[in-house]
C-alpha cells in the first residue's frame, strides 16, 4: 500500500489510467474538436489473472488467452457528441475488426472494404487486402442492428470456438486456463450438445 494515499499497486494503475482518459479528453476540449472526435475506451481481451487478485471477468467464465466468454467478451465505452445518443446501449456481435471500416465509414469512405479487396492506392502506394470486419456505423448511431451474425475464437493458434447470434459451438476445452493445455474435441458428431452463451447477463457496450 501506498502511504500517502492508500493504493495499492492495481489500484494505482487505475487511477492513472483515469487521469489520462480526462487528460485527453480536456485536451480535446481544450483545441475545440470535443464534438469532432470519436473517443472509444475499451480493450483486446479478458482479463488476465496470472497473479491474486488480479483480473475480473465476473459474471463470464475464464479470462484472457481461453475461448471462454470470460477471454473475449470486453466492455466498450464510445463518446461521438451529436452522433451517439448518451447512457444507450448496444448488445450486438461486434469484433474489434468491425473497427477499421466502421472508422473509415465515420469519416466518409463507406466503400473501403471493397476498394481494398479491389486494390487502391492512398498516398502512392496499392494495397489490396481482405477485411473481415463489417461497416457498424449505423449500429453506433442507433439505426441498425449489427451486421455481423458469428465469432471465430482462437486459442492462440487453434480455432477453439464459433459462435452464430445466440449459439456457441466449442472445439475444445481449457480446463486450466490459458496458458495451460487445450483439450478436446468436446463432443462427437452423433451427440451434439448446443449451449447459448447468453445464459448469463448480455454483455453491453455502453455510449455515452
Amino acid at each position: 500500500m501506498n502511504a500517502k494515499d492508500n493504493y495499492s499497486l492495481e489500484e494505482a494503475g487505475m487511477a492513472q489510467m483515469d487521469d489520462s482518459v480526462g487528460a485527453l479528453l480536456k485536451h480535446l476540449e481544450d483545441i475545440g474538436e470535443a464534438d469532432n472526435t470519436i473517443v472509444i475506451f475499451t480493450t483486446d481481451n479478458g482479463a488476465e489473472v496470472f497473479t491474486w487478485p488480479d483480473g475480473g471477468m465476473t459474471p463470464f467464465r475464464a479470462t484472457k488467452g481461453t475461448v471462454y466468454e470470460g477471454g473475449f467478451r470486453v466492455p466498450c465505452i464510445i463518446r461521438w457528441p451529436g452522433k451517439v445518443k448518451p447512457r444507450s446501449v448496444e448488445n450486438g456481435i461486434f469484433s474489434g475488426l468491425d473497427w477499421l471500416p466502421t472508422l473509415a465509414a465515420a469519416a466518409g469512405d463507406l466503400d473501403v472494404k471493397d476498394k481494398l479487396l479491389n486494390g487502391v492506392e492512398f498516398e502512392g502506394r496499392t494495397y489490396k487486402n481482405h477485411l473481415d470486419g463489417y461497416n457498424q456505423l449505423d449500429v453506433l448511431l442507433g439505426k441498425w442492428p449489427s451486421a455481423r451474425h458469428e465469432i471465430f475464437y482462437f486459442g492462440g493458434p487453434h480455432l477453439g470456438a464459433l459462435r452464430l447470434d445466440d449459439f456457441k459451438f466449442q472445439l475444445f476445452q481449457q480446463p486450466q486456463g490459458w496458458p495451460g493445455e487445450k483439450v478436446g474435441p468436446t463432443c462427437r458428431r452423433s451427440s451434439i450438445s448446443v449451449r447459448t452463451p447468453s445464459s448469463g447477463p448480455r454483455p453491453s457496450a455502453a455510449k455515452t
